[in-house]
């Protein structure tokens, strides 16, 4: 009960940070990170062990590195068929769900996802319309408002803003230096 009375006082002080994963999206039906990173990994033929079975288990740097090797193998121009295969795996057409809505009506001050579909927009809650959405950097120099949905992995309808691949995660504070900049502050005096 401790716990939920910092959370209703961090509310009540507009201190109130909702970091959504995965997870959320799932209640829709949208696959994974490892379901996308399989899909990835039967597109490249990609084997994990020395007798060419593939066990469906990959580690962390697998699950980074797949994708990394499907972008360099990727001819298409602007690596067009790597970003195509990320946004059909992860169309979702089932709408929002009960969790998504159930966020809204808690109204935190700021919501940060690392999801990429848009299942939090499509909230039917009334508050959605009190956040302003944040896909990449320069939104937040151009959005108005008190309240963040900051897409931080970056959005489907927004292909090169997406981060996925190992180099994504490594060079993520020098192509996203306001995101990151403003999510570190919110540590500091915000409850997540």
């Amino acid at each position: 009960t401790h716990s939920i009375r910092q959370i209703i006082k961090a509310q009540e002080n507009n201190q109130l940070v909702i970091f959504v994963g995965a997870g959320v999206s799932k209640n829709s039906a949208v696959p994974g990170w490892s379901e996308l990173i399989r899909i990835f990994a039967d597109k490249l033929n990609y084997c994990q062990d020395d007798s060419g079975r593939m066990t469906g288990t990959y580690t962390q740097e697998e699950m980074l590195r797949i994708p990394e090797y499907y972008f360099h193998k990727d001819t298409s121009e602007n690596h067009a068929d790597y970003y195509r295969l990320i946004q059909e795996t992860l169309c979702c057409d089932s709408g929002s769900n009960p969790v998504d809505d159930i966020i809204f009506r808690i109204l935190p001050h700021h919501i940060i996802t690392t999801n990429y579909d848009s299942l939090l927009e499509a909230s039917s809650m009334v508050n959605v319309r009190l956040y302003a959405v944040v896909r990449q950097d320069s939104d937040l120099l151009s959005q108005t408002g008190d309240r963040y949905l900051i897409k931080m992995h970056g959005d489907l309808n927004l292909p090169q803003s997406i981060v996925l691949k190992e180099s994504d995660y490594l060079e993520y504070e020098q192509r996203h230096p306001l995101i990151s900049t403003f999510i570190r502050s919110l540590l500091v005096n915000h409850t997540f």
